[in-house]
C-alpha cells in the first residue's frame, strides 16, 4: 500500500542490518512500552503524588519524543508495525 514506506525501510536496513540483528527485538517493544508508562501515569493516581505537574509533563514530551525518534530510526520498529 505505501511503496515509498517500503523502499525507504529497505535503504535502511541495508544500511543498518548489522545493528538491526541485534536490536530487532527491542525495536518493537521499546517504543510502545513507554508509550504505555506515560499513560499509565497519565491515568493512574500516581501523578496526585507529583507535587509538580511541570514533570509529569515533561516526562510525557520526553517519551513521545522517543516514541517518535525511535520509529524512524528503526525501520523494524513502529513504523513496520503501523503501516504493515
Amino acid at each position: 500500500n505505501f511503496p515509498f514506506i517500503s523502499t525507504e525501510m529497505k535503504n535502511r536496513n541495508s544500511i543498518l542490518s548489522g545493528r538491526l540483528s541485534c536490536t530487532s527485538i527491542y525495536s518493537k517493544f521499546l517504543p510502545f512500552s513507554f508509550y504505555l508508562v506515560c499513560l499509565i501515569l497519565h491515568i493512574s493516581p500516581l501523578r496526585f503524588f507529583i507535587a509538580n505537574q511541570f514533570w509529569l509533563l515533561q516526562i510525557k514530551i520526553l517519551s513521545l519524543y522517543f516514541f517518535c525518534i525511535s520509529s524512524f530510526l528503526l525501520p523494524e520498529g513502529a513504523l513496520k508495525f503501523f503501516f504493515l
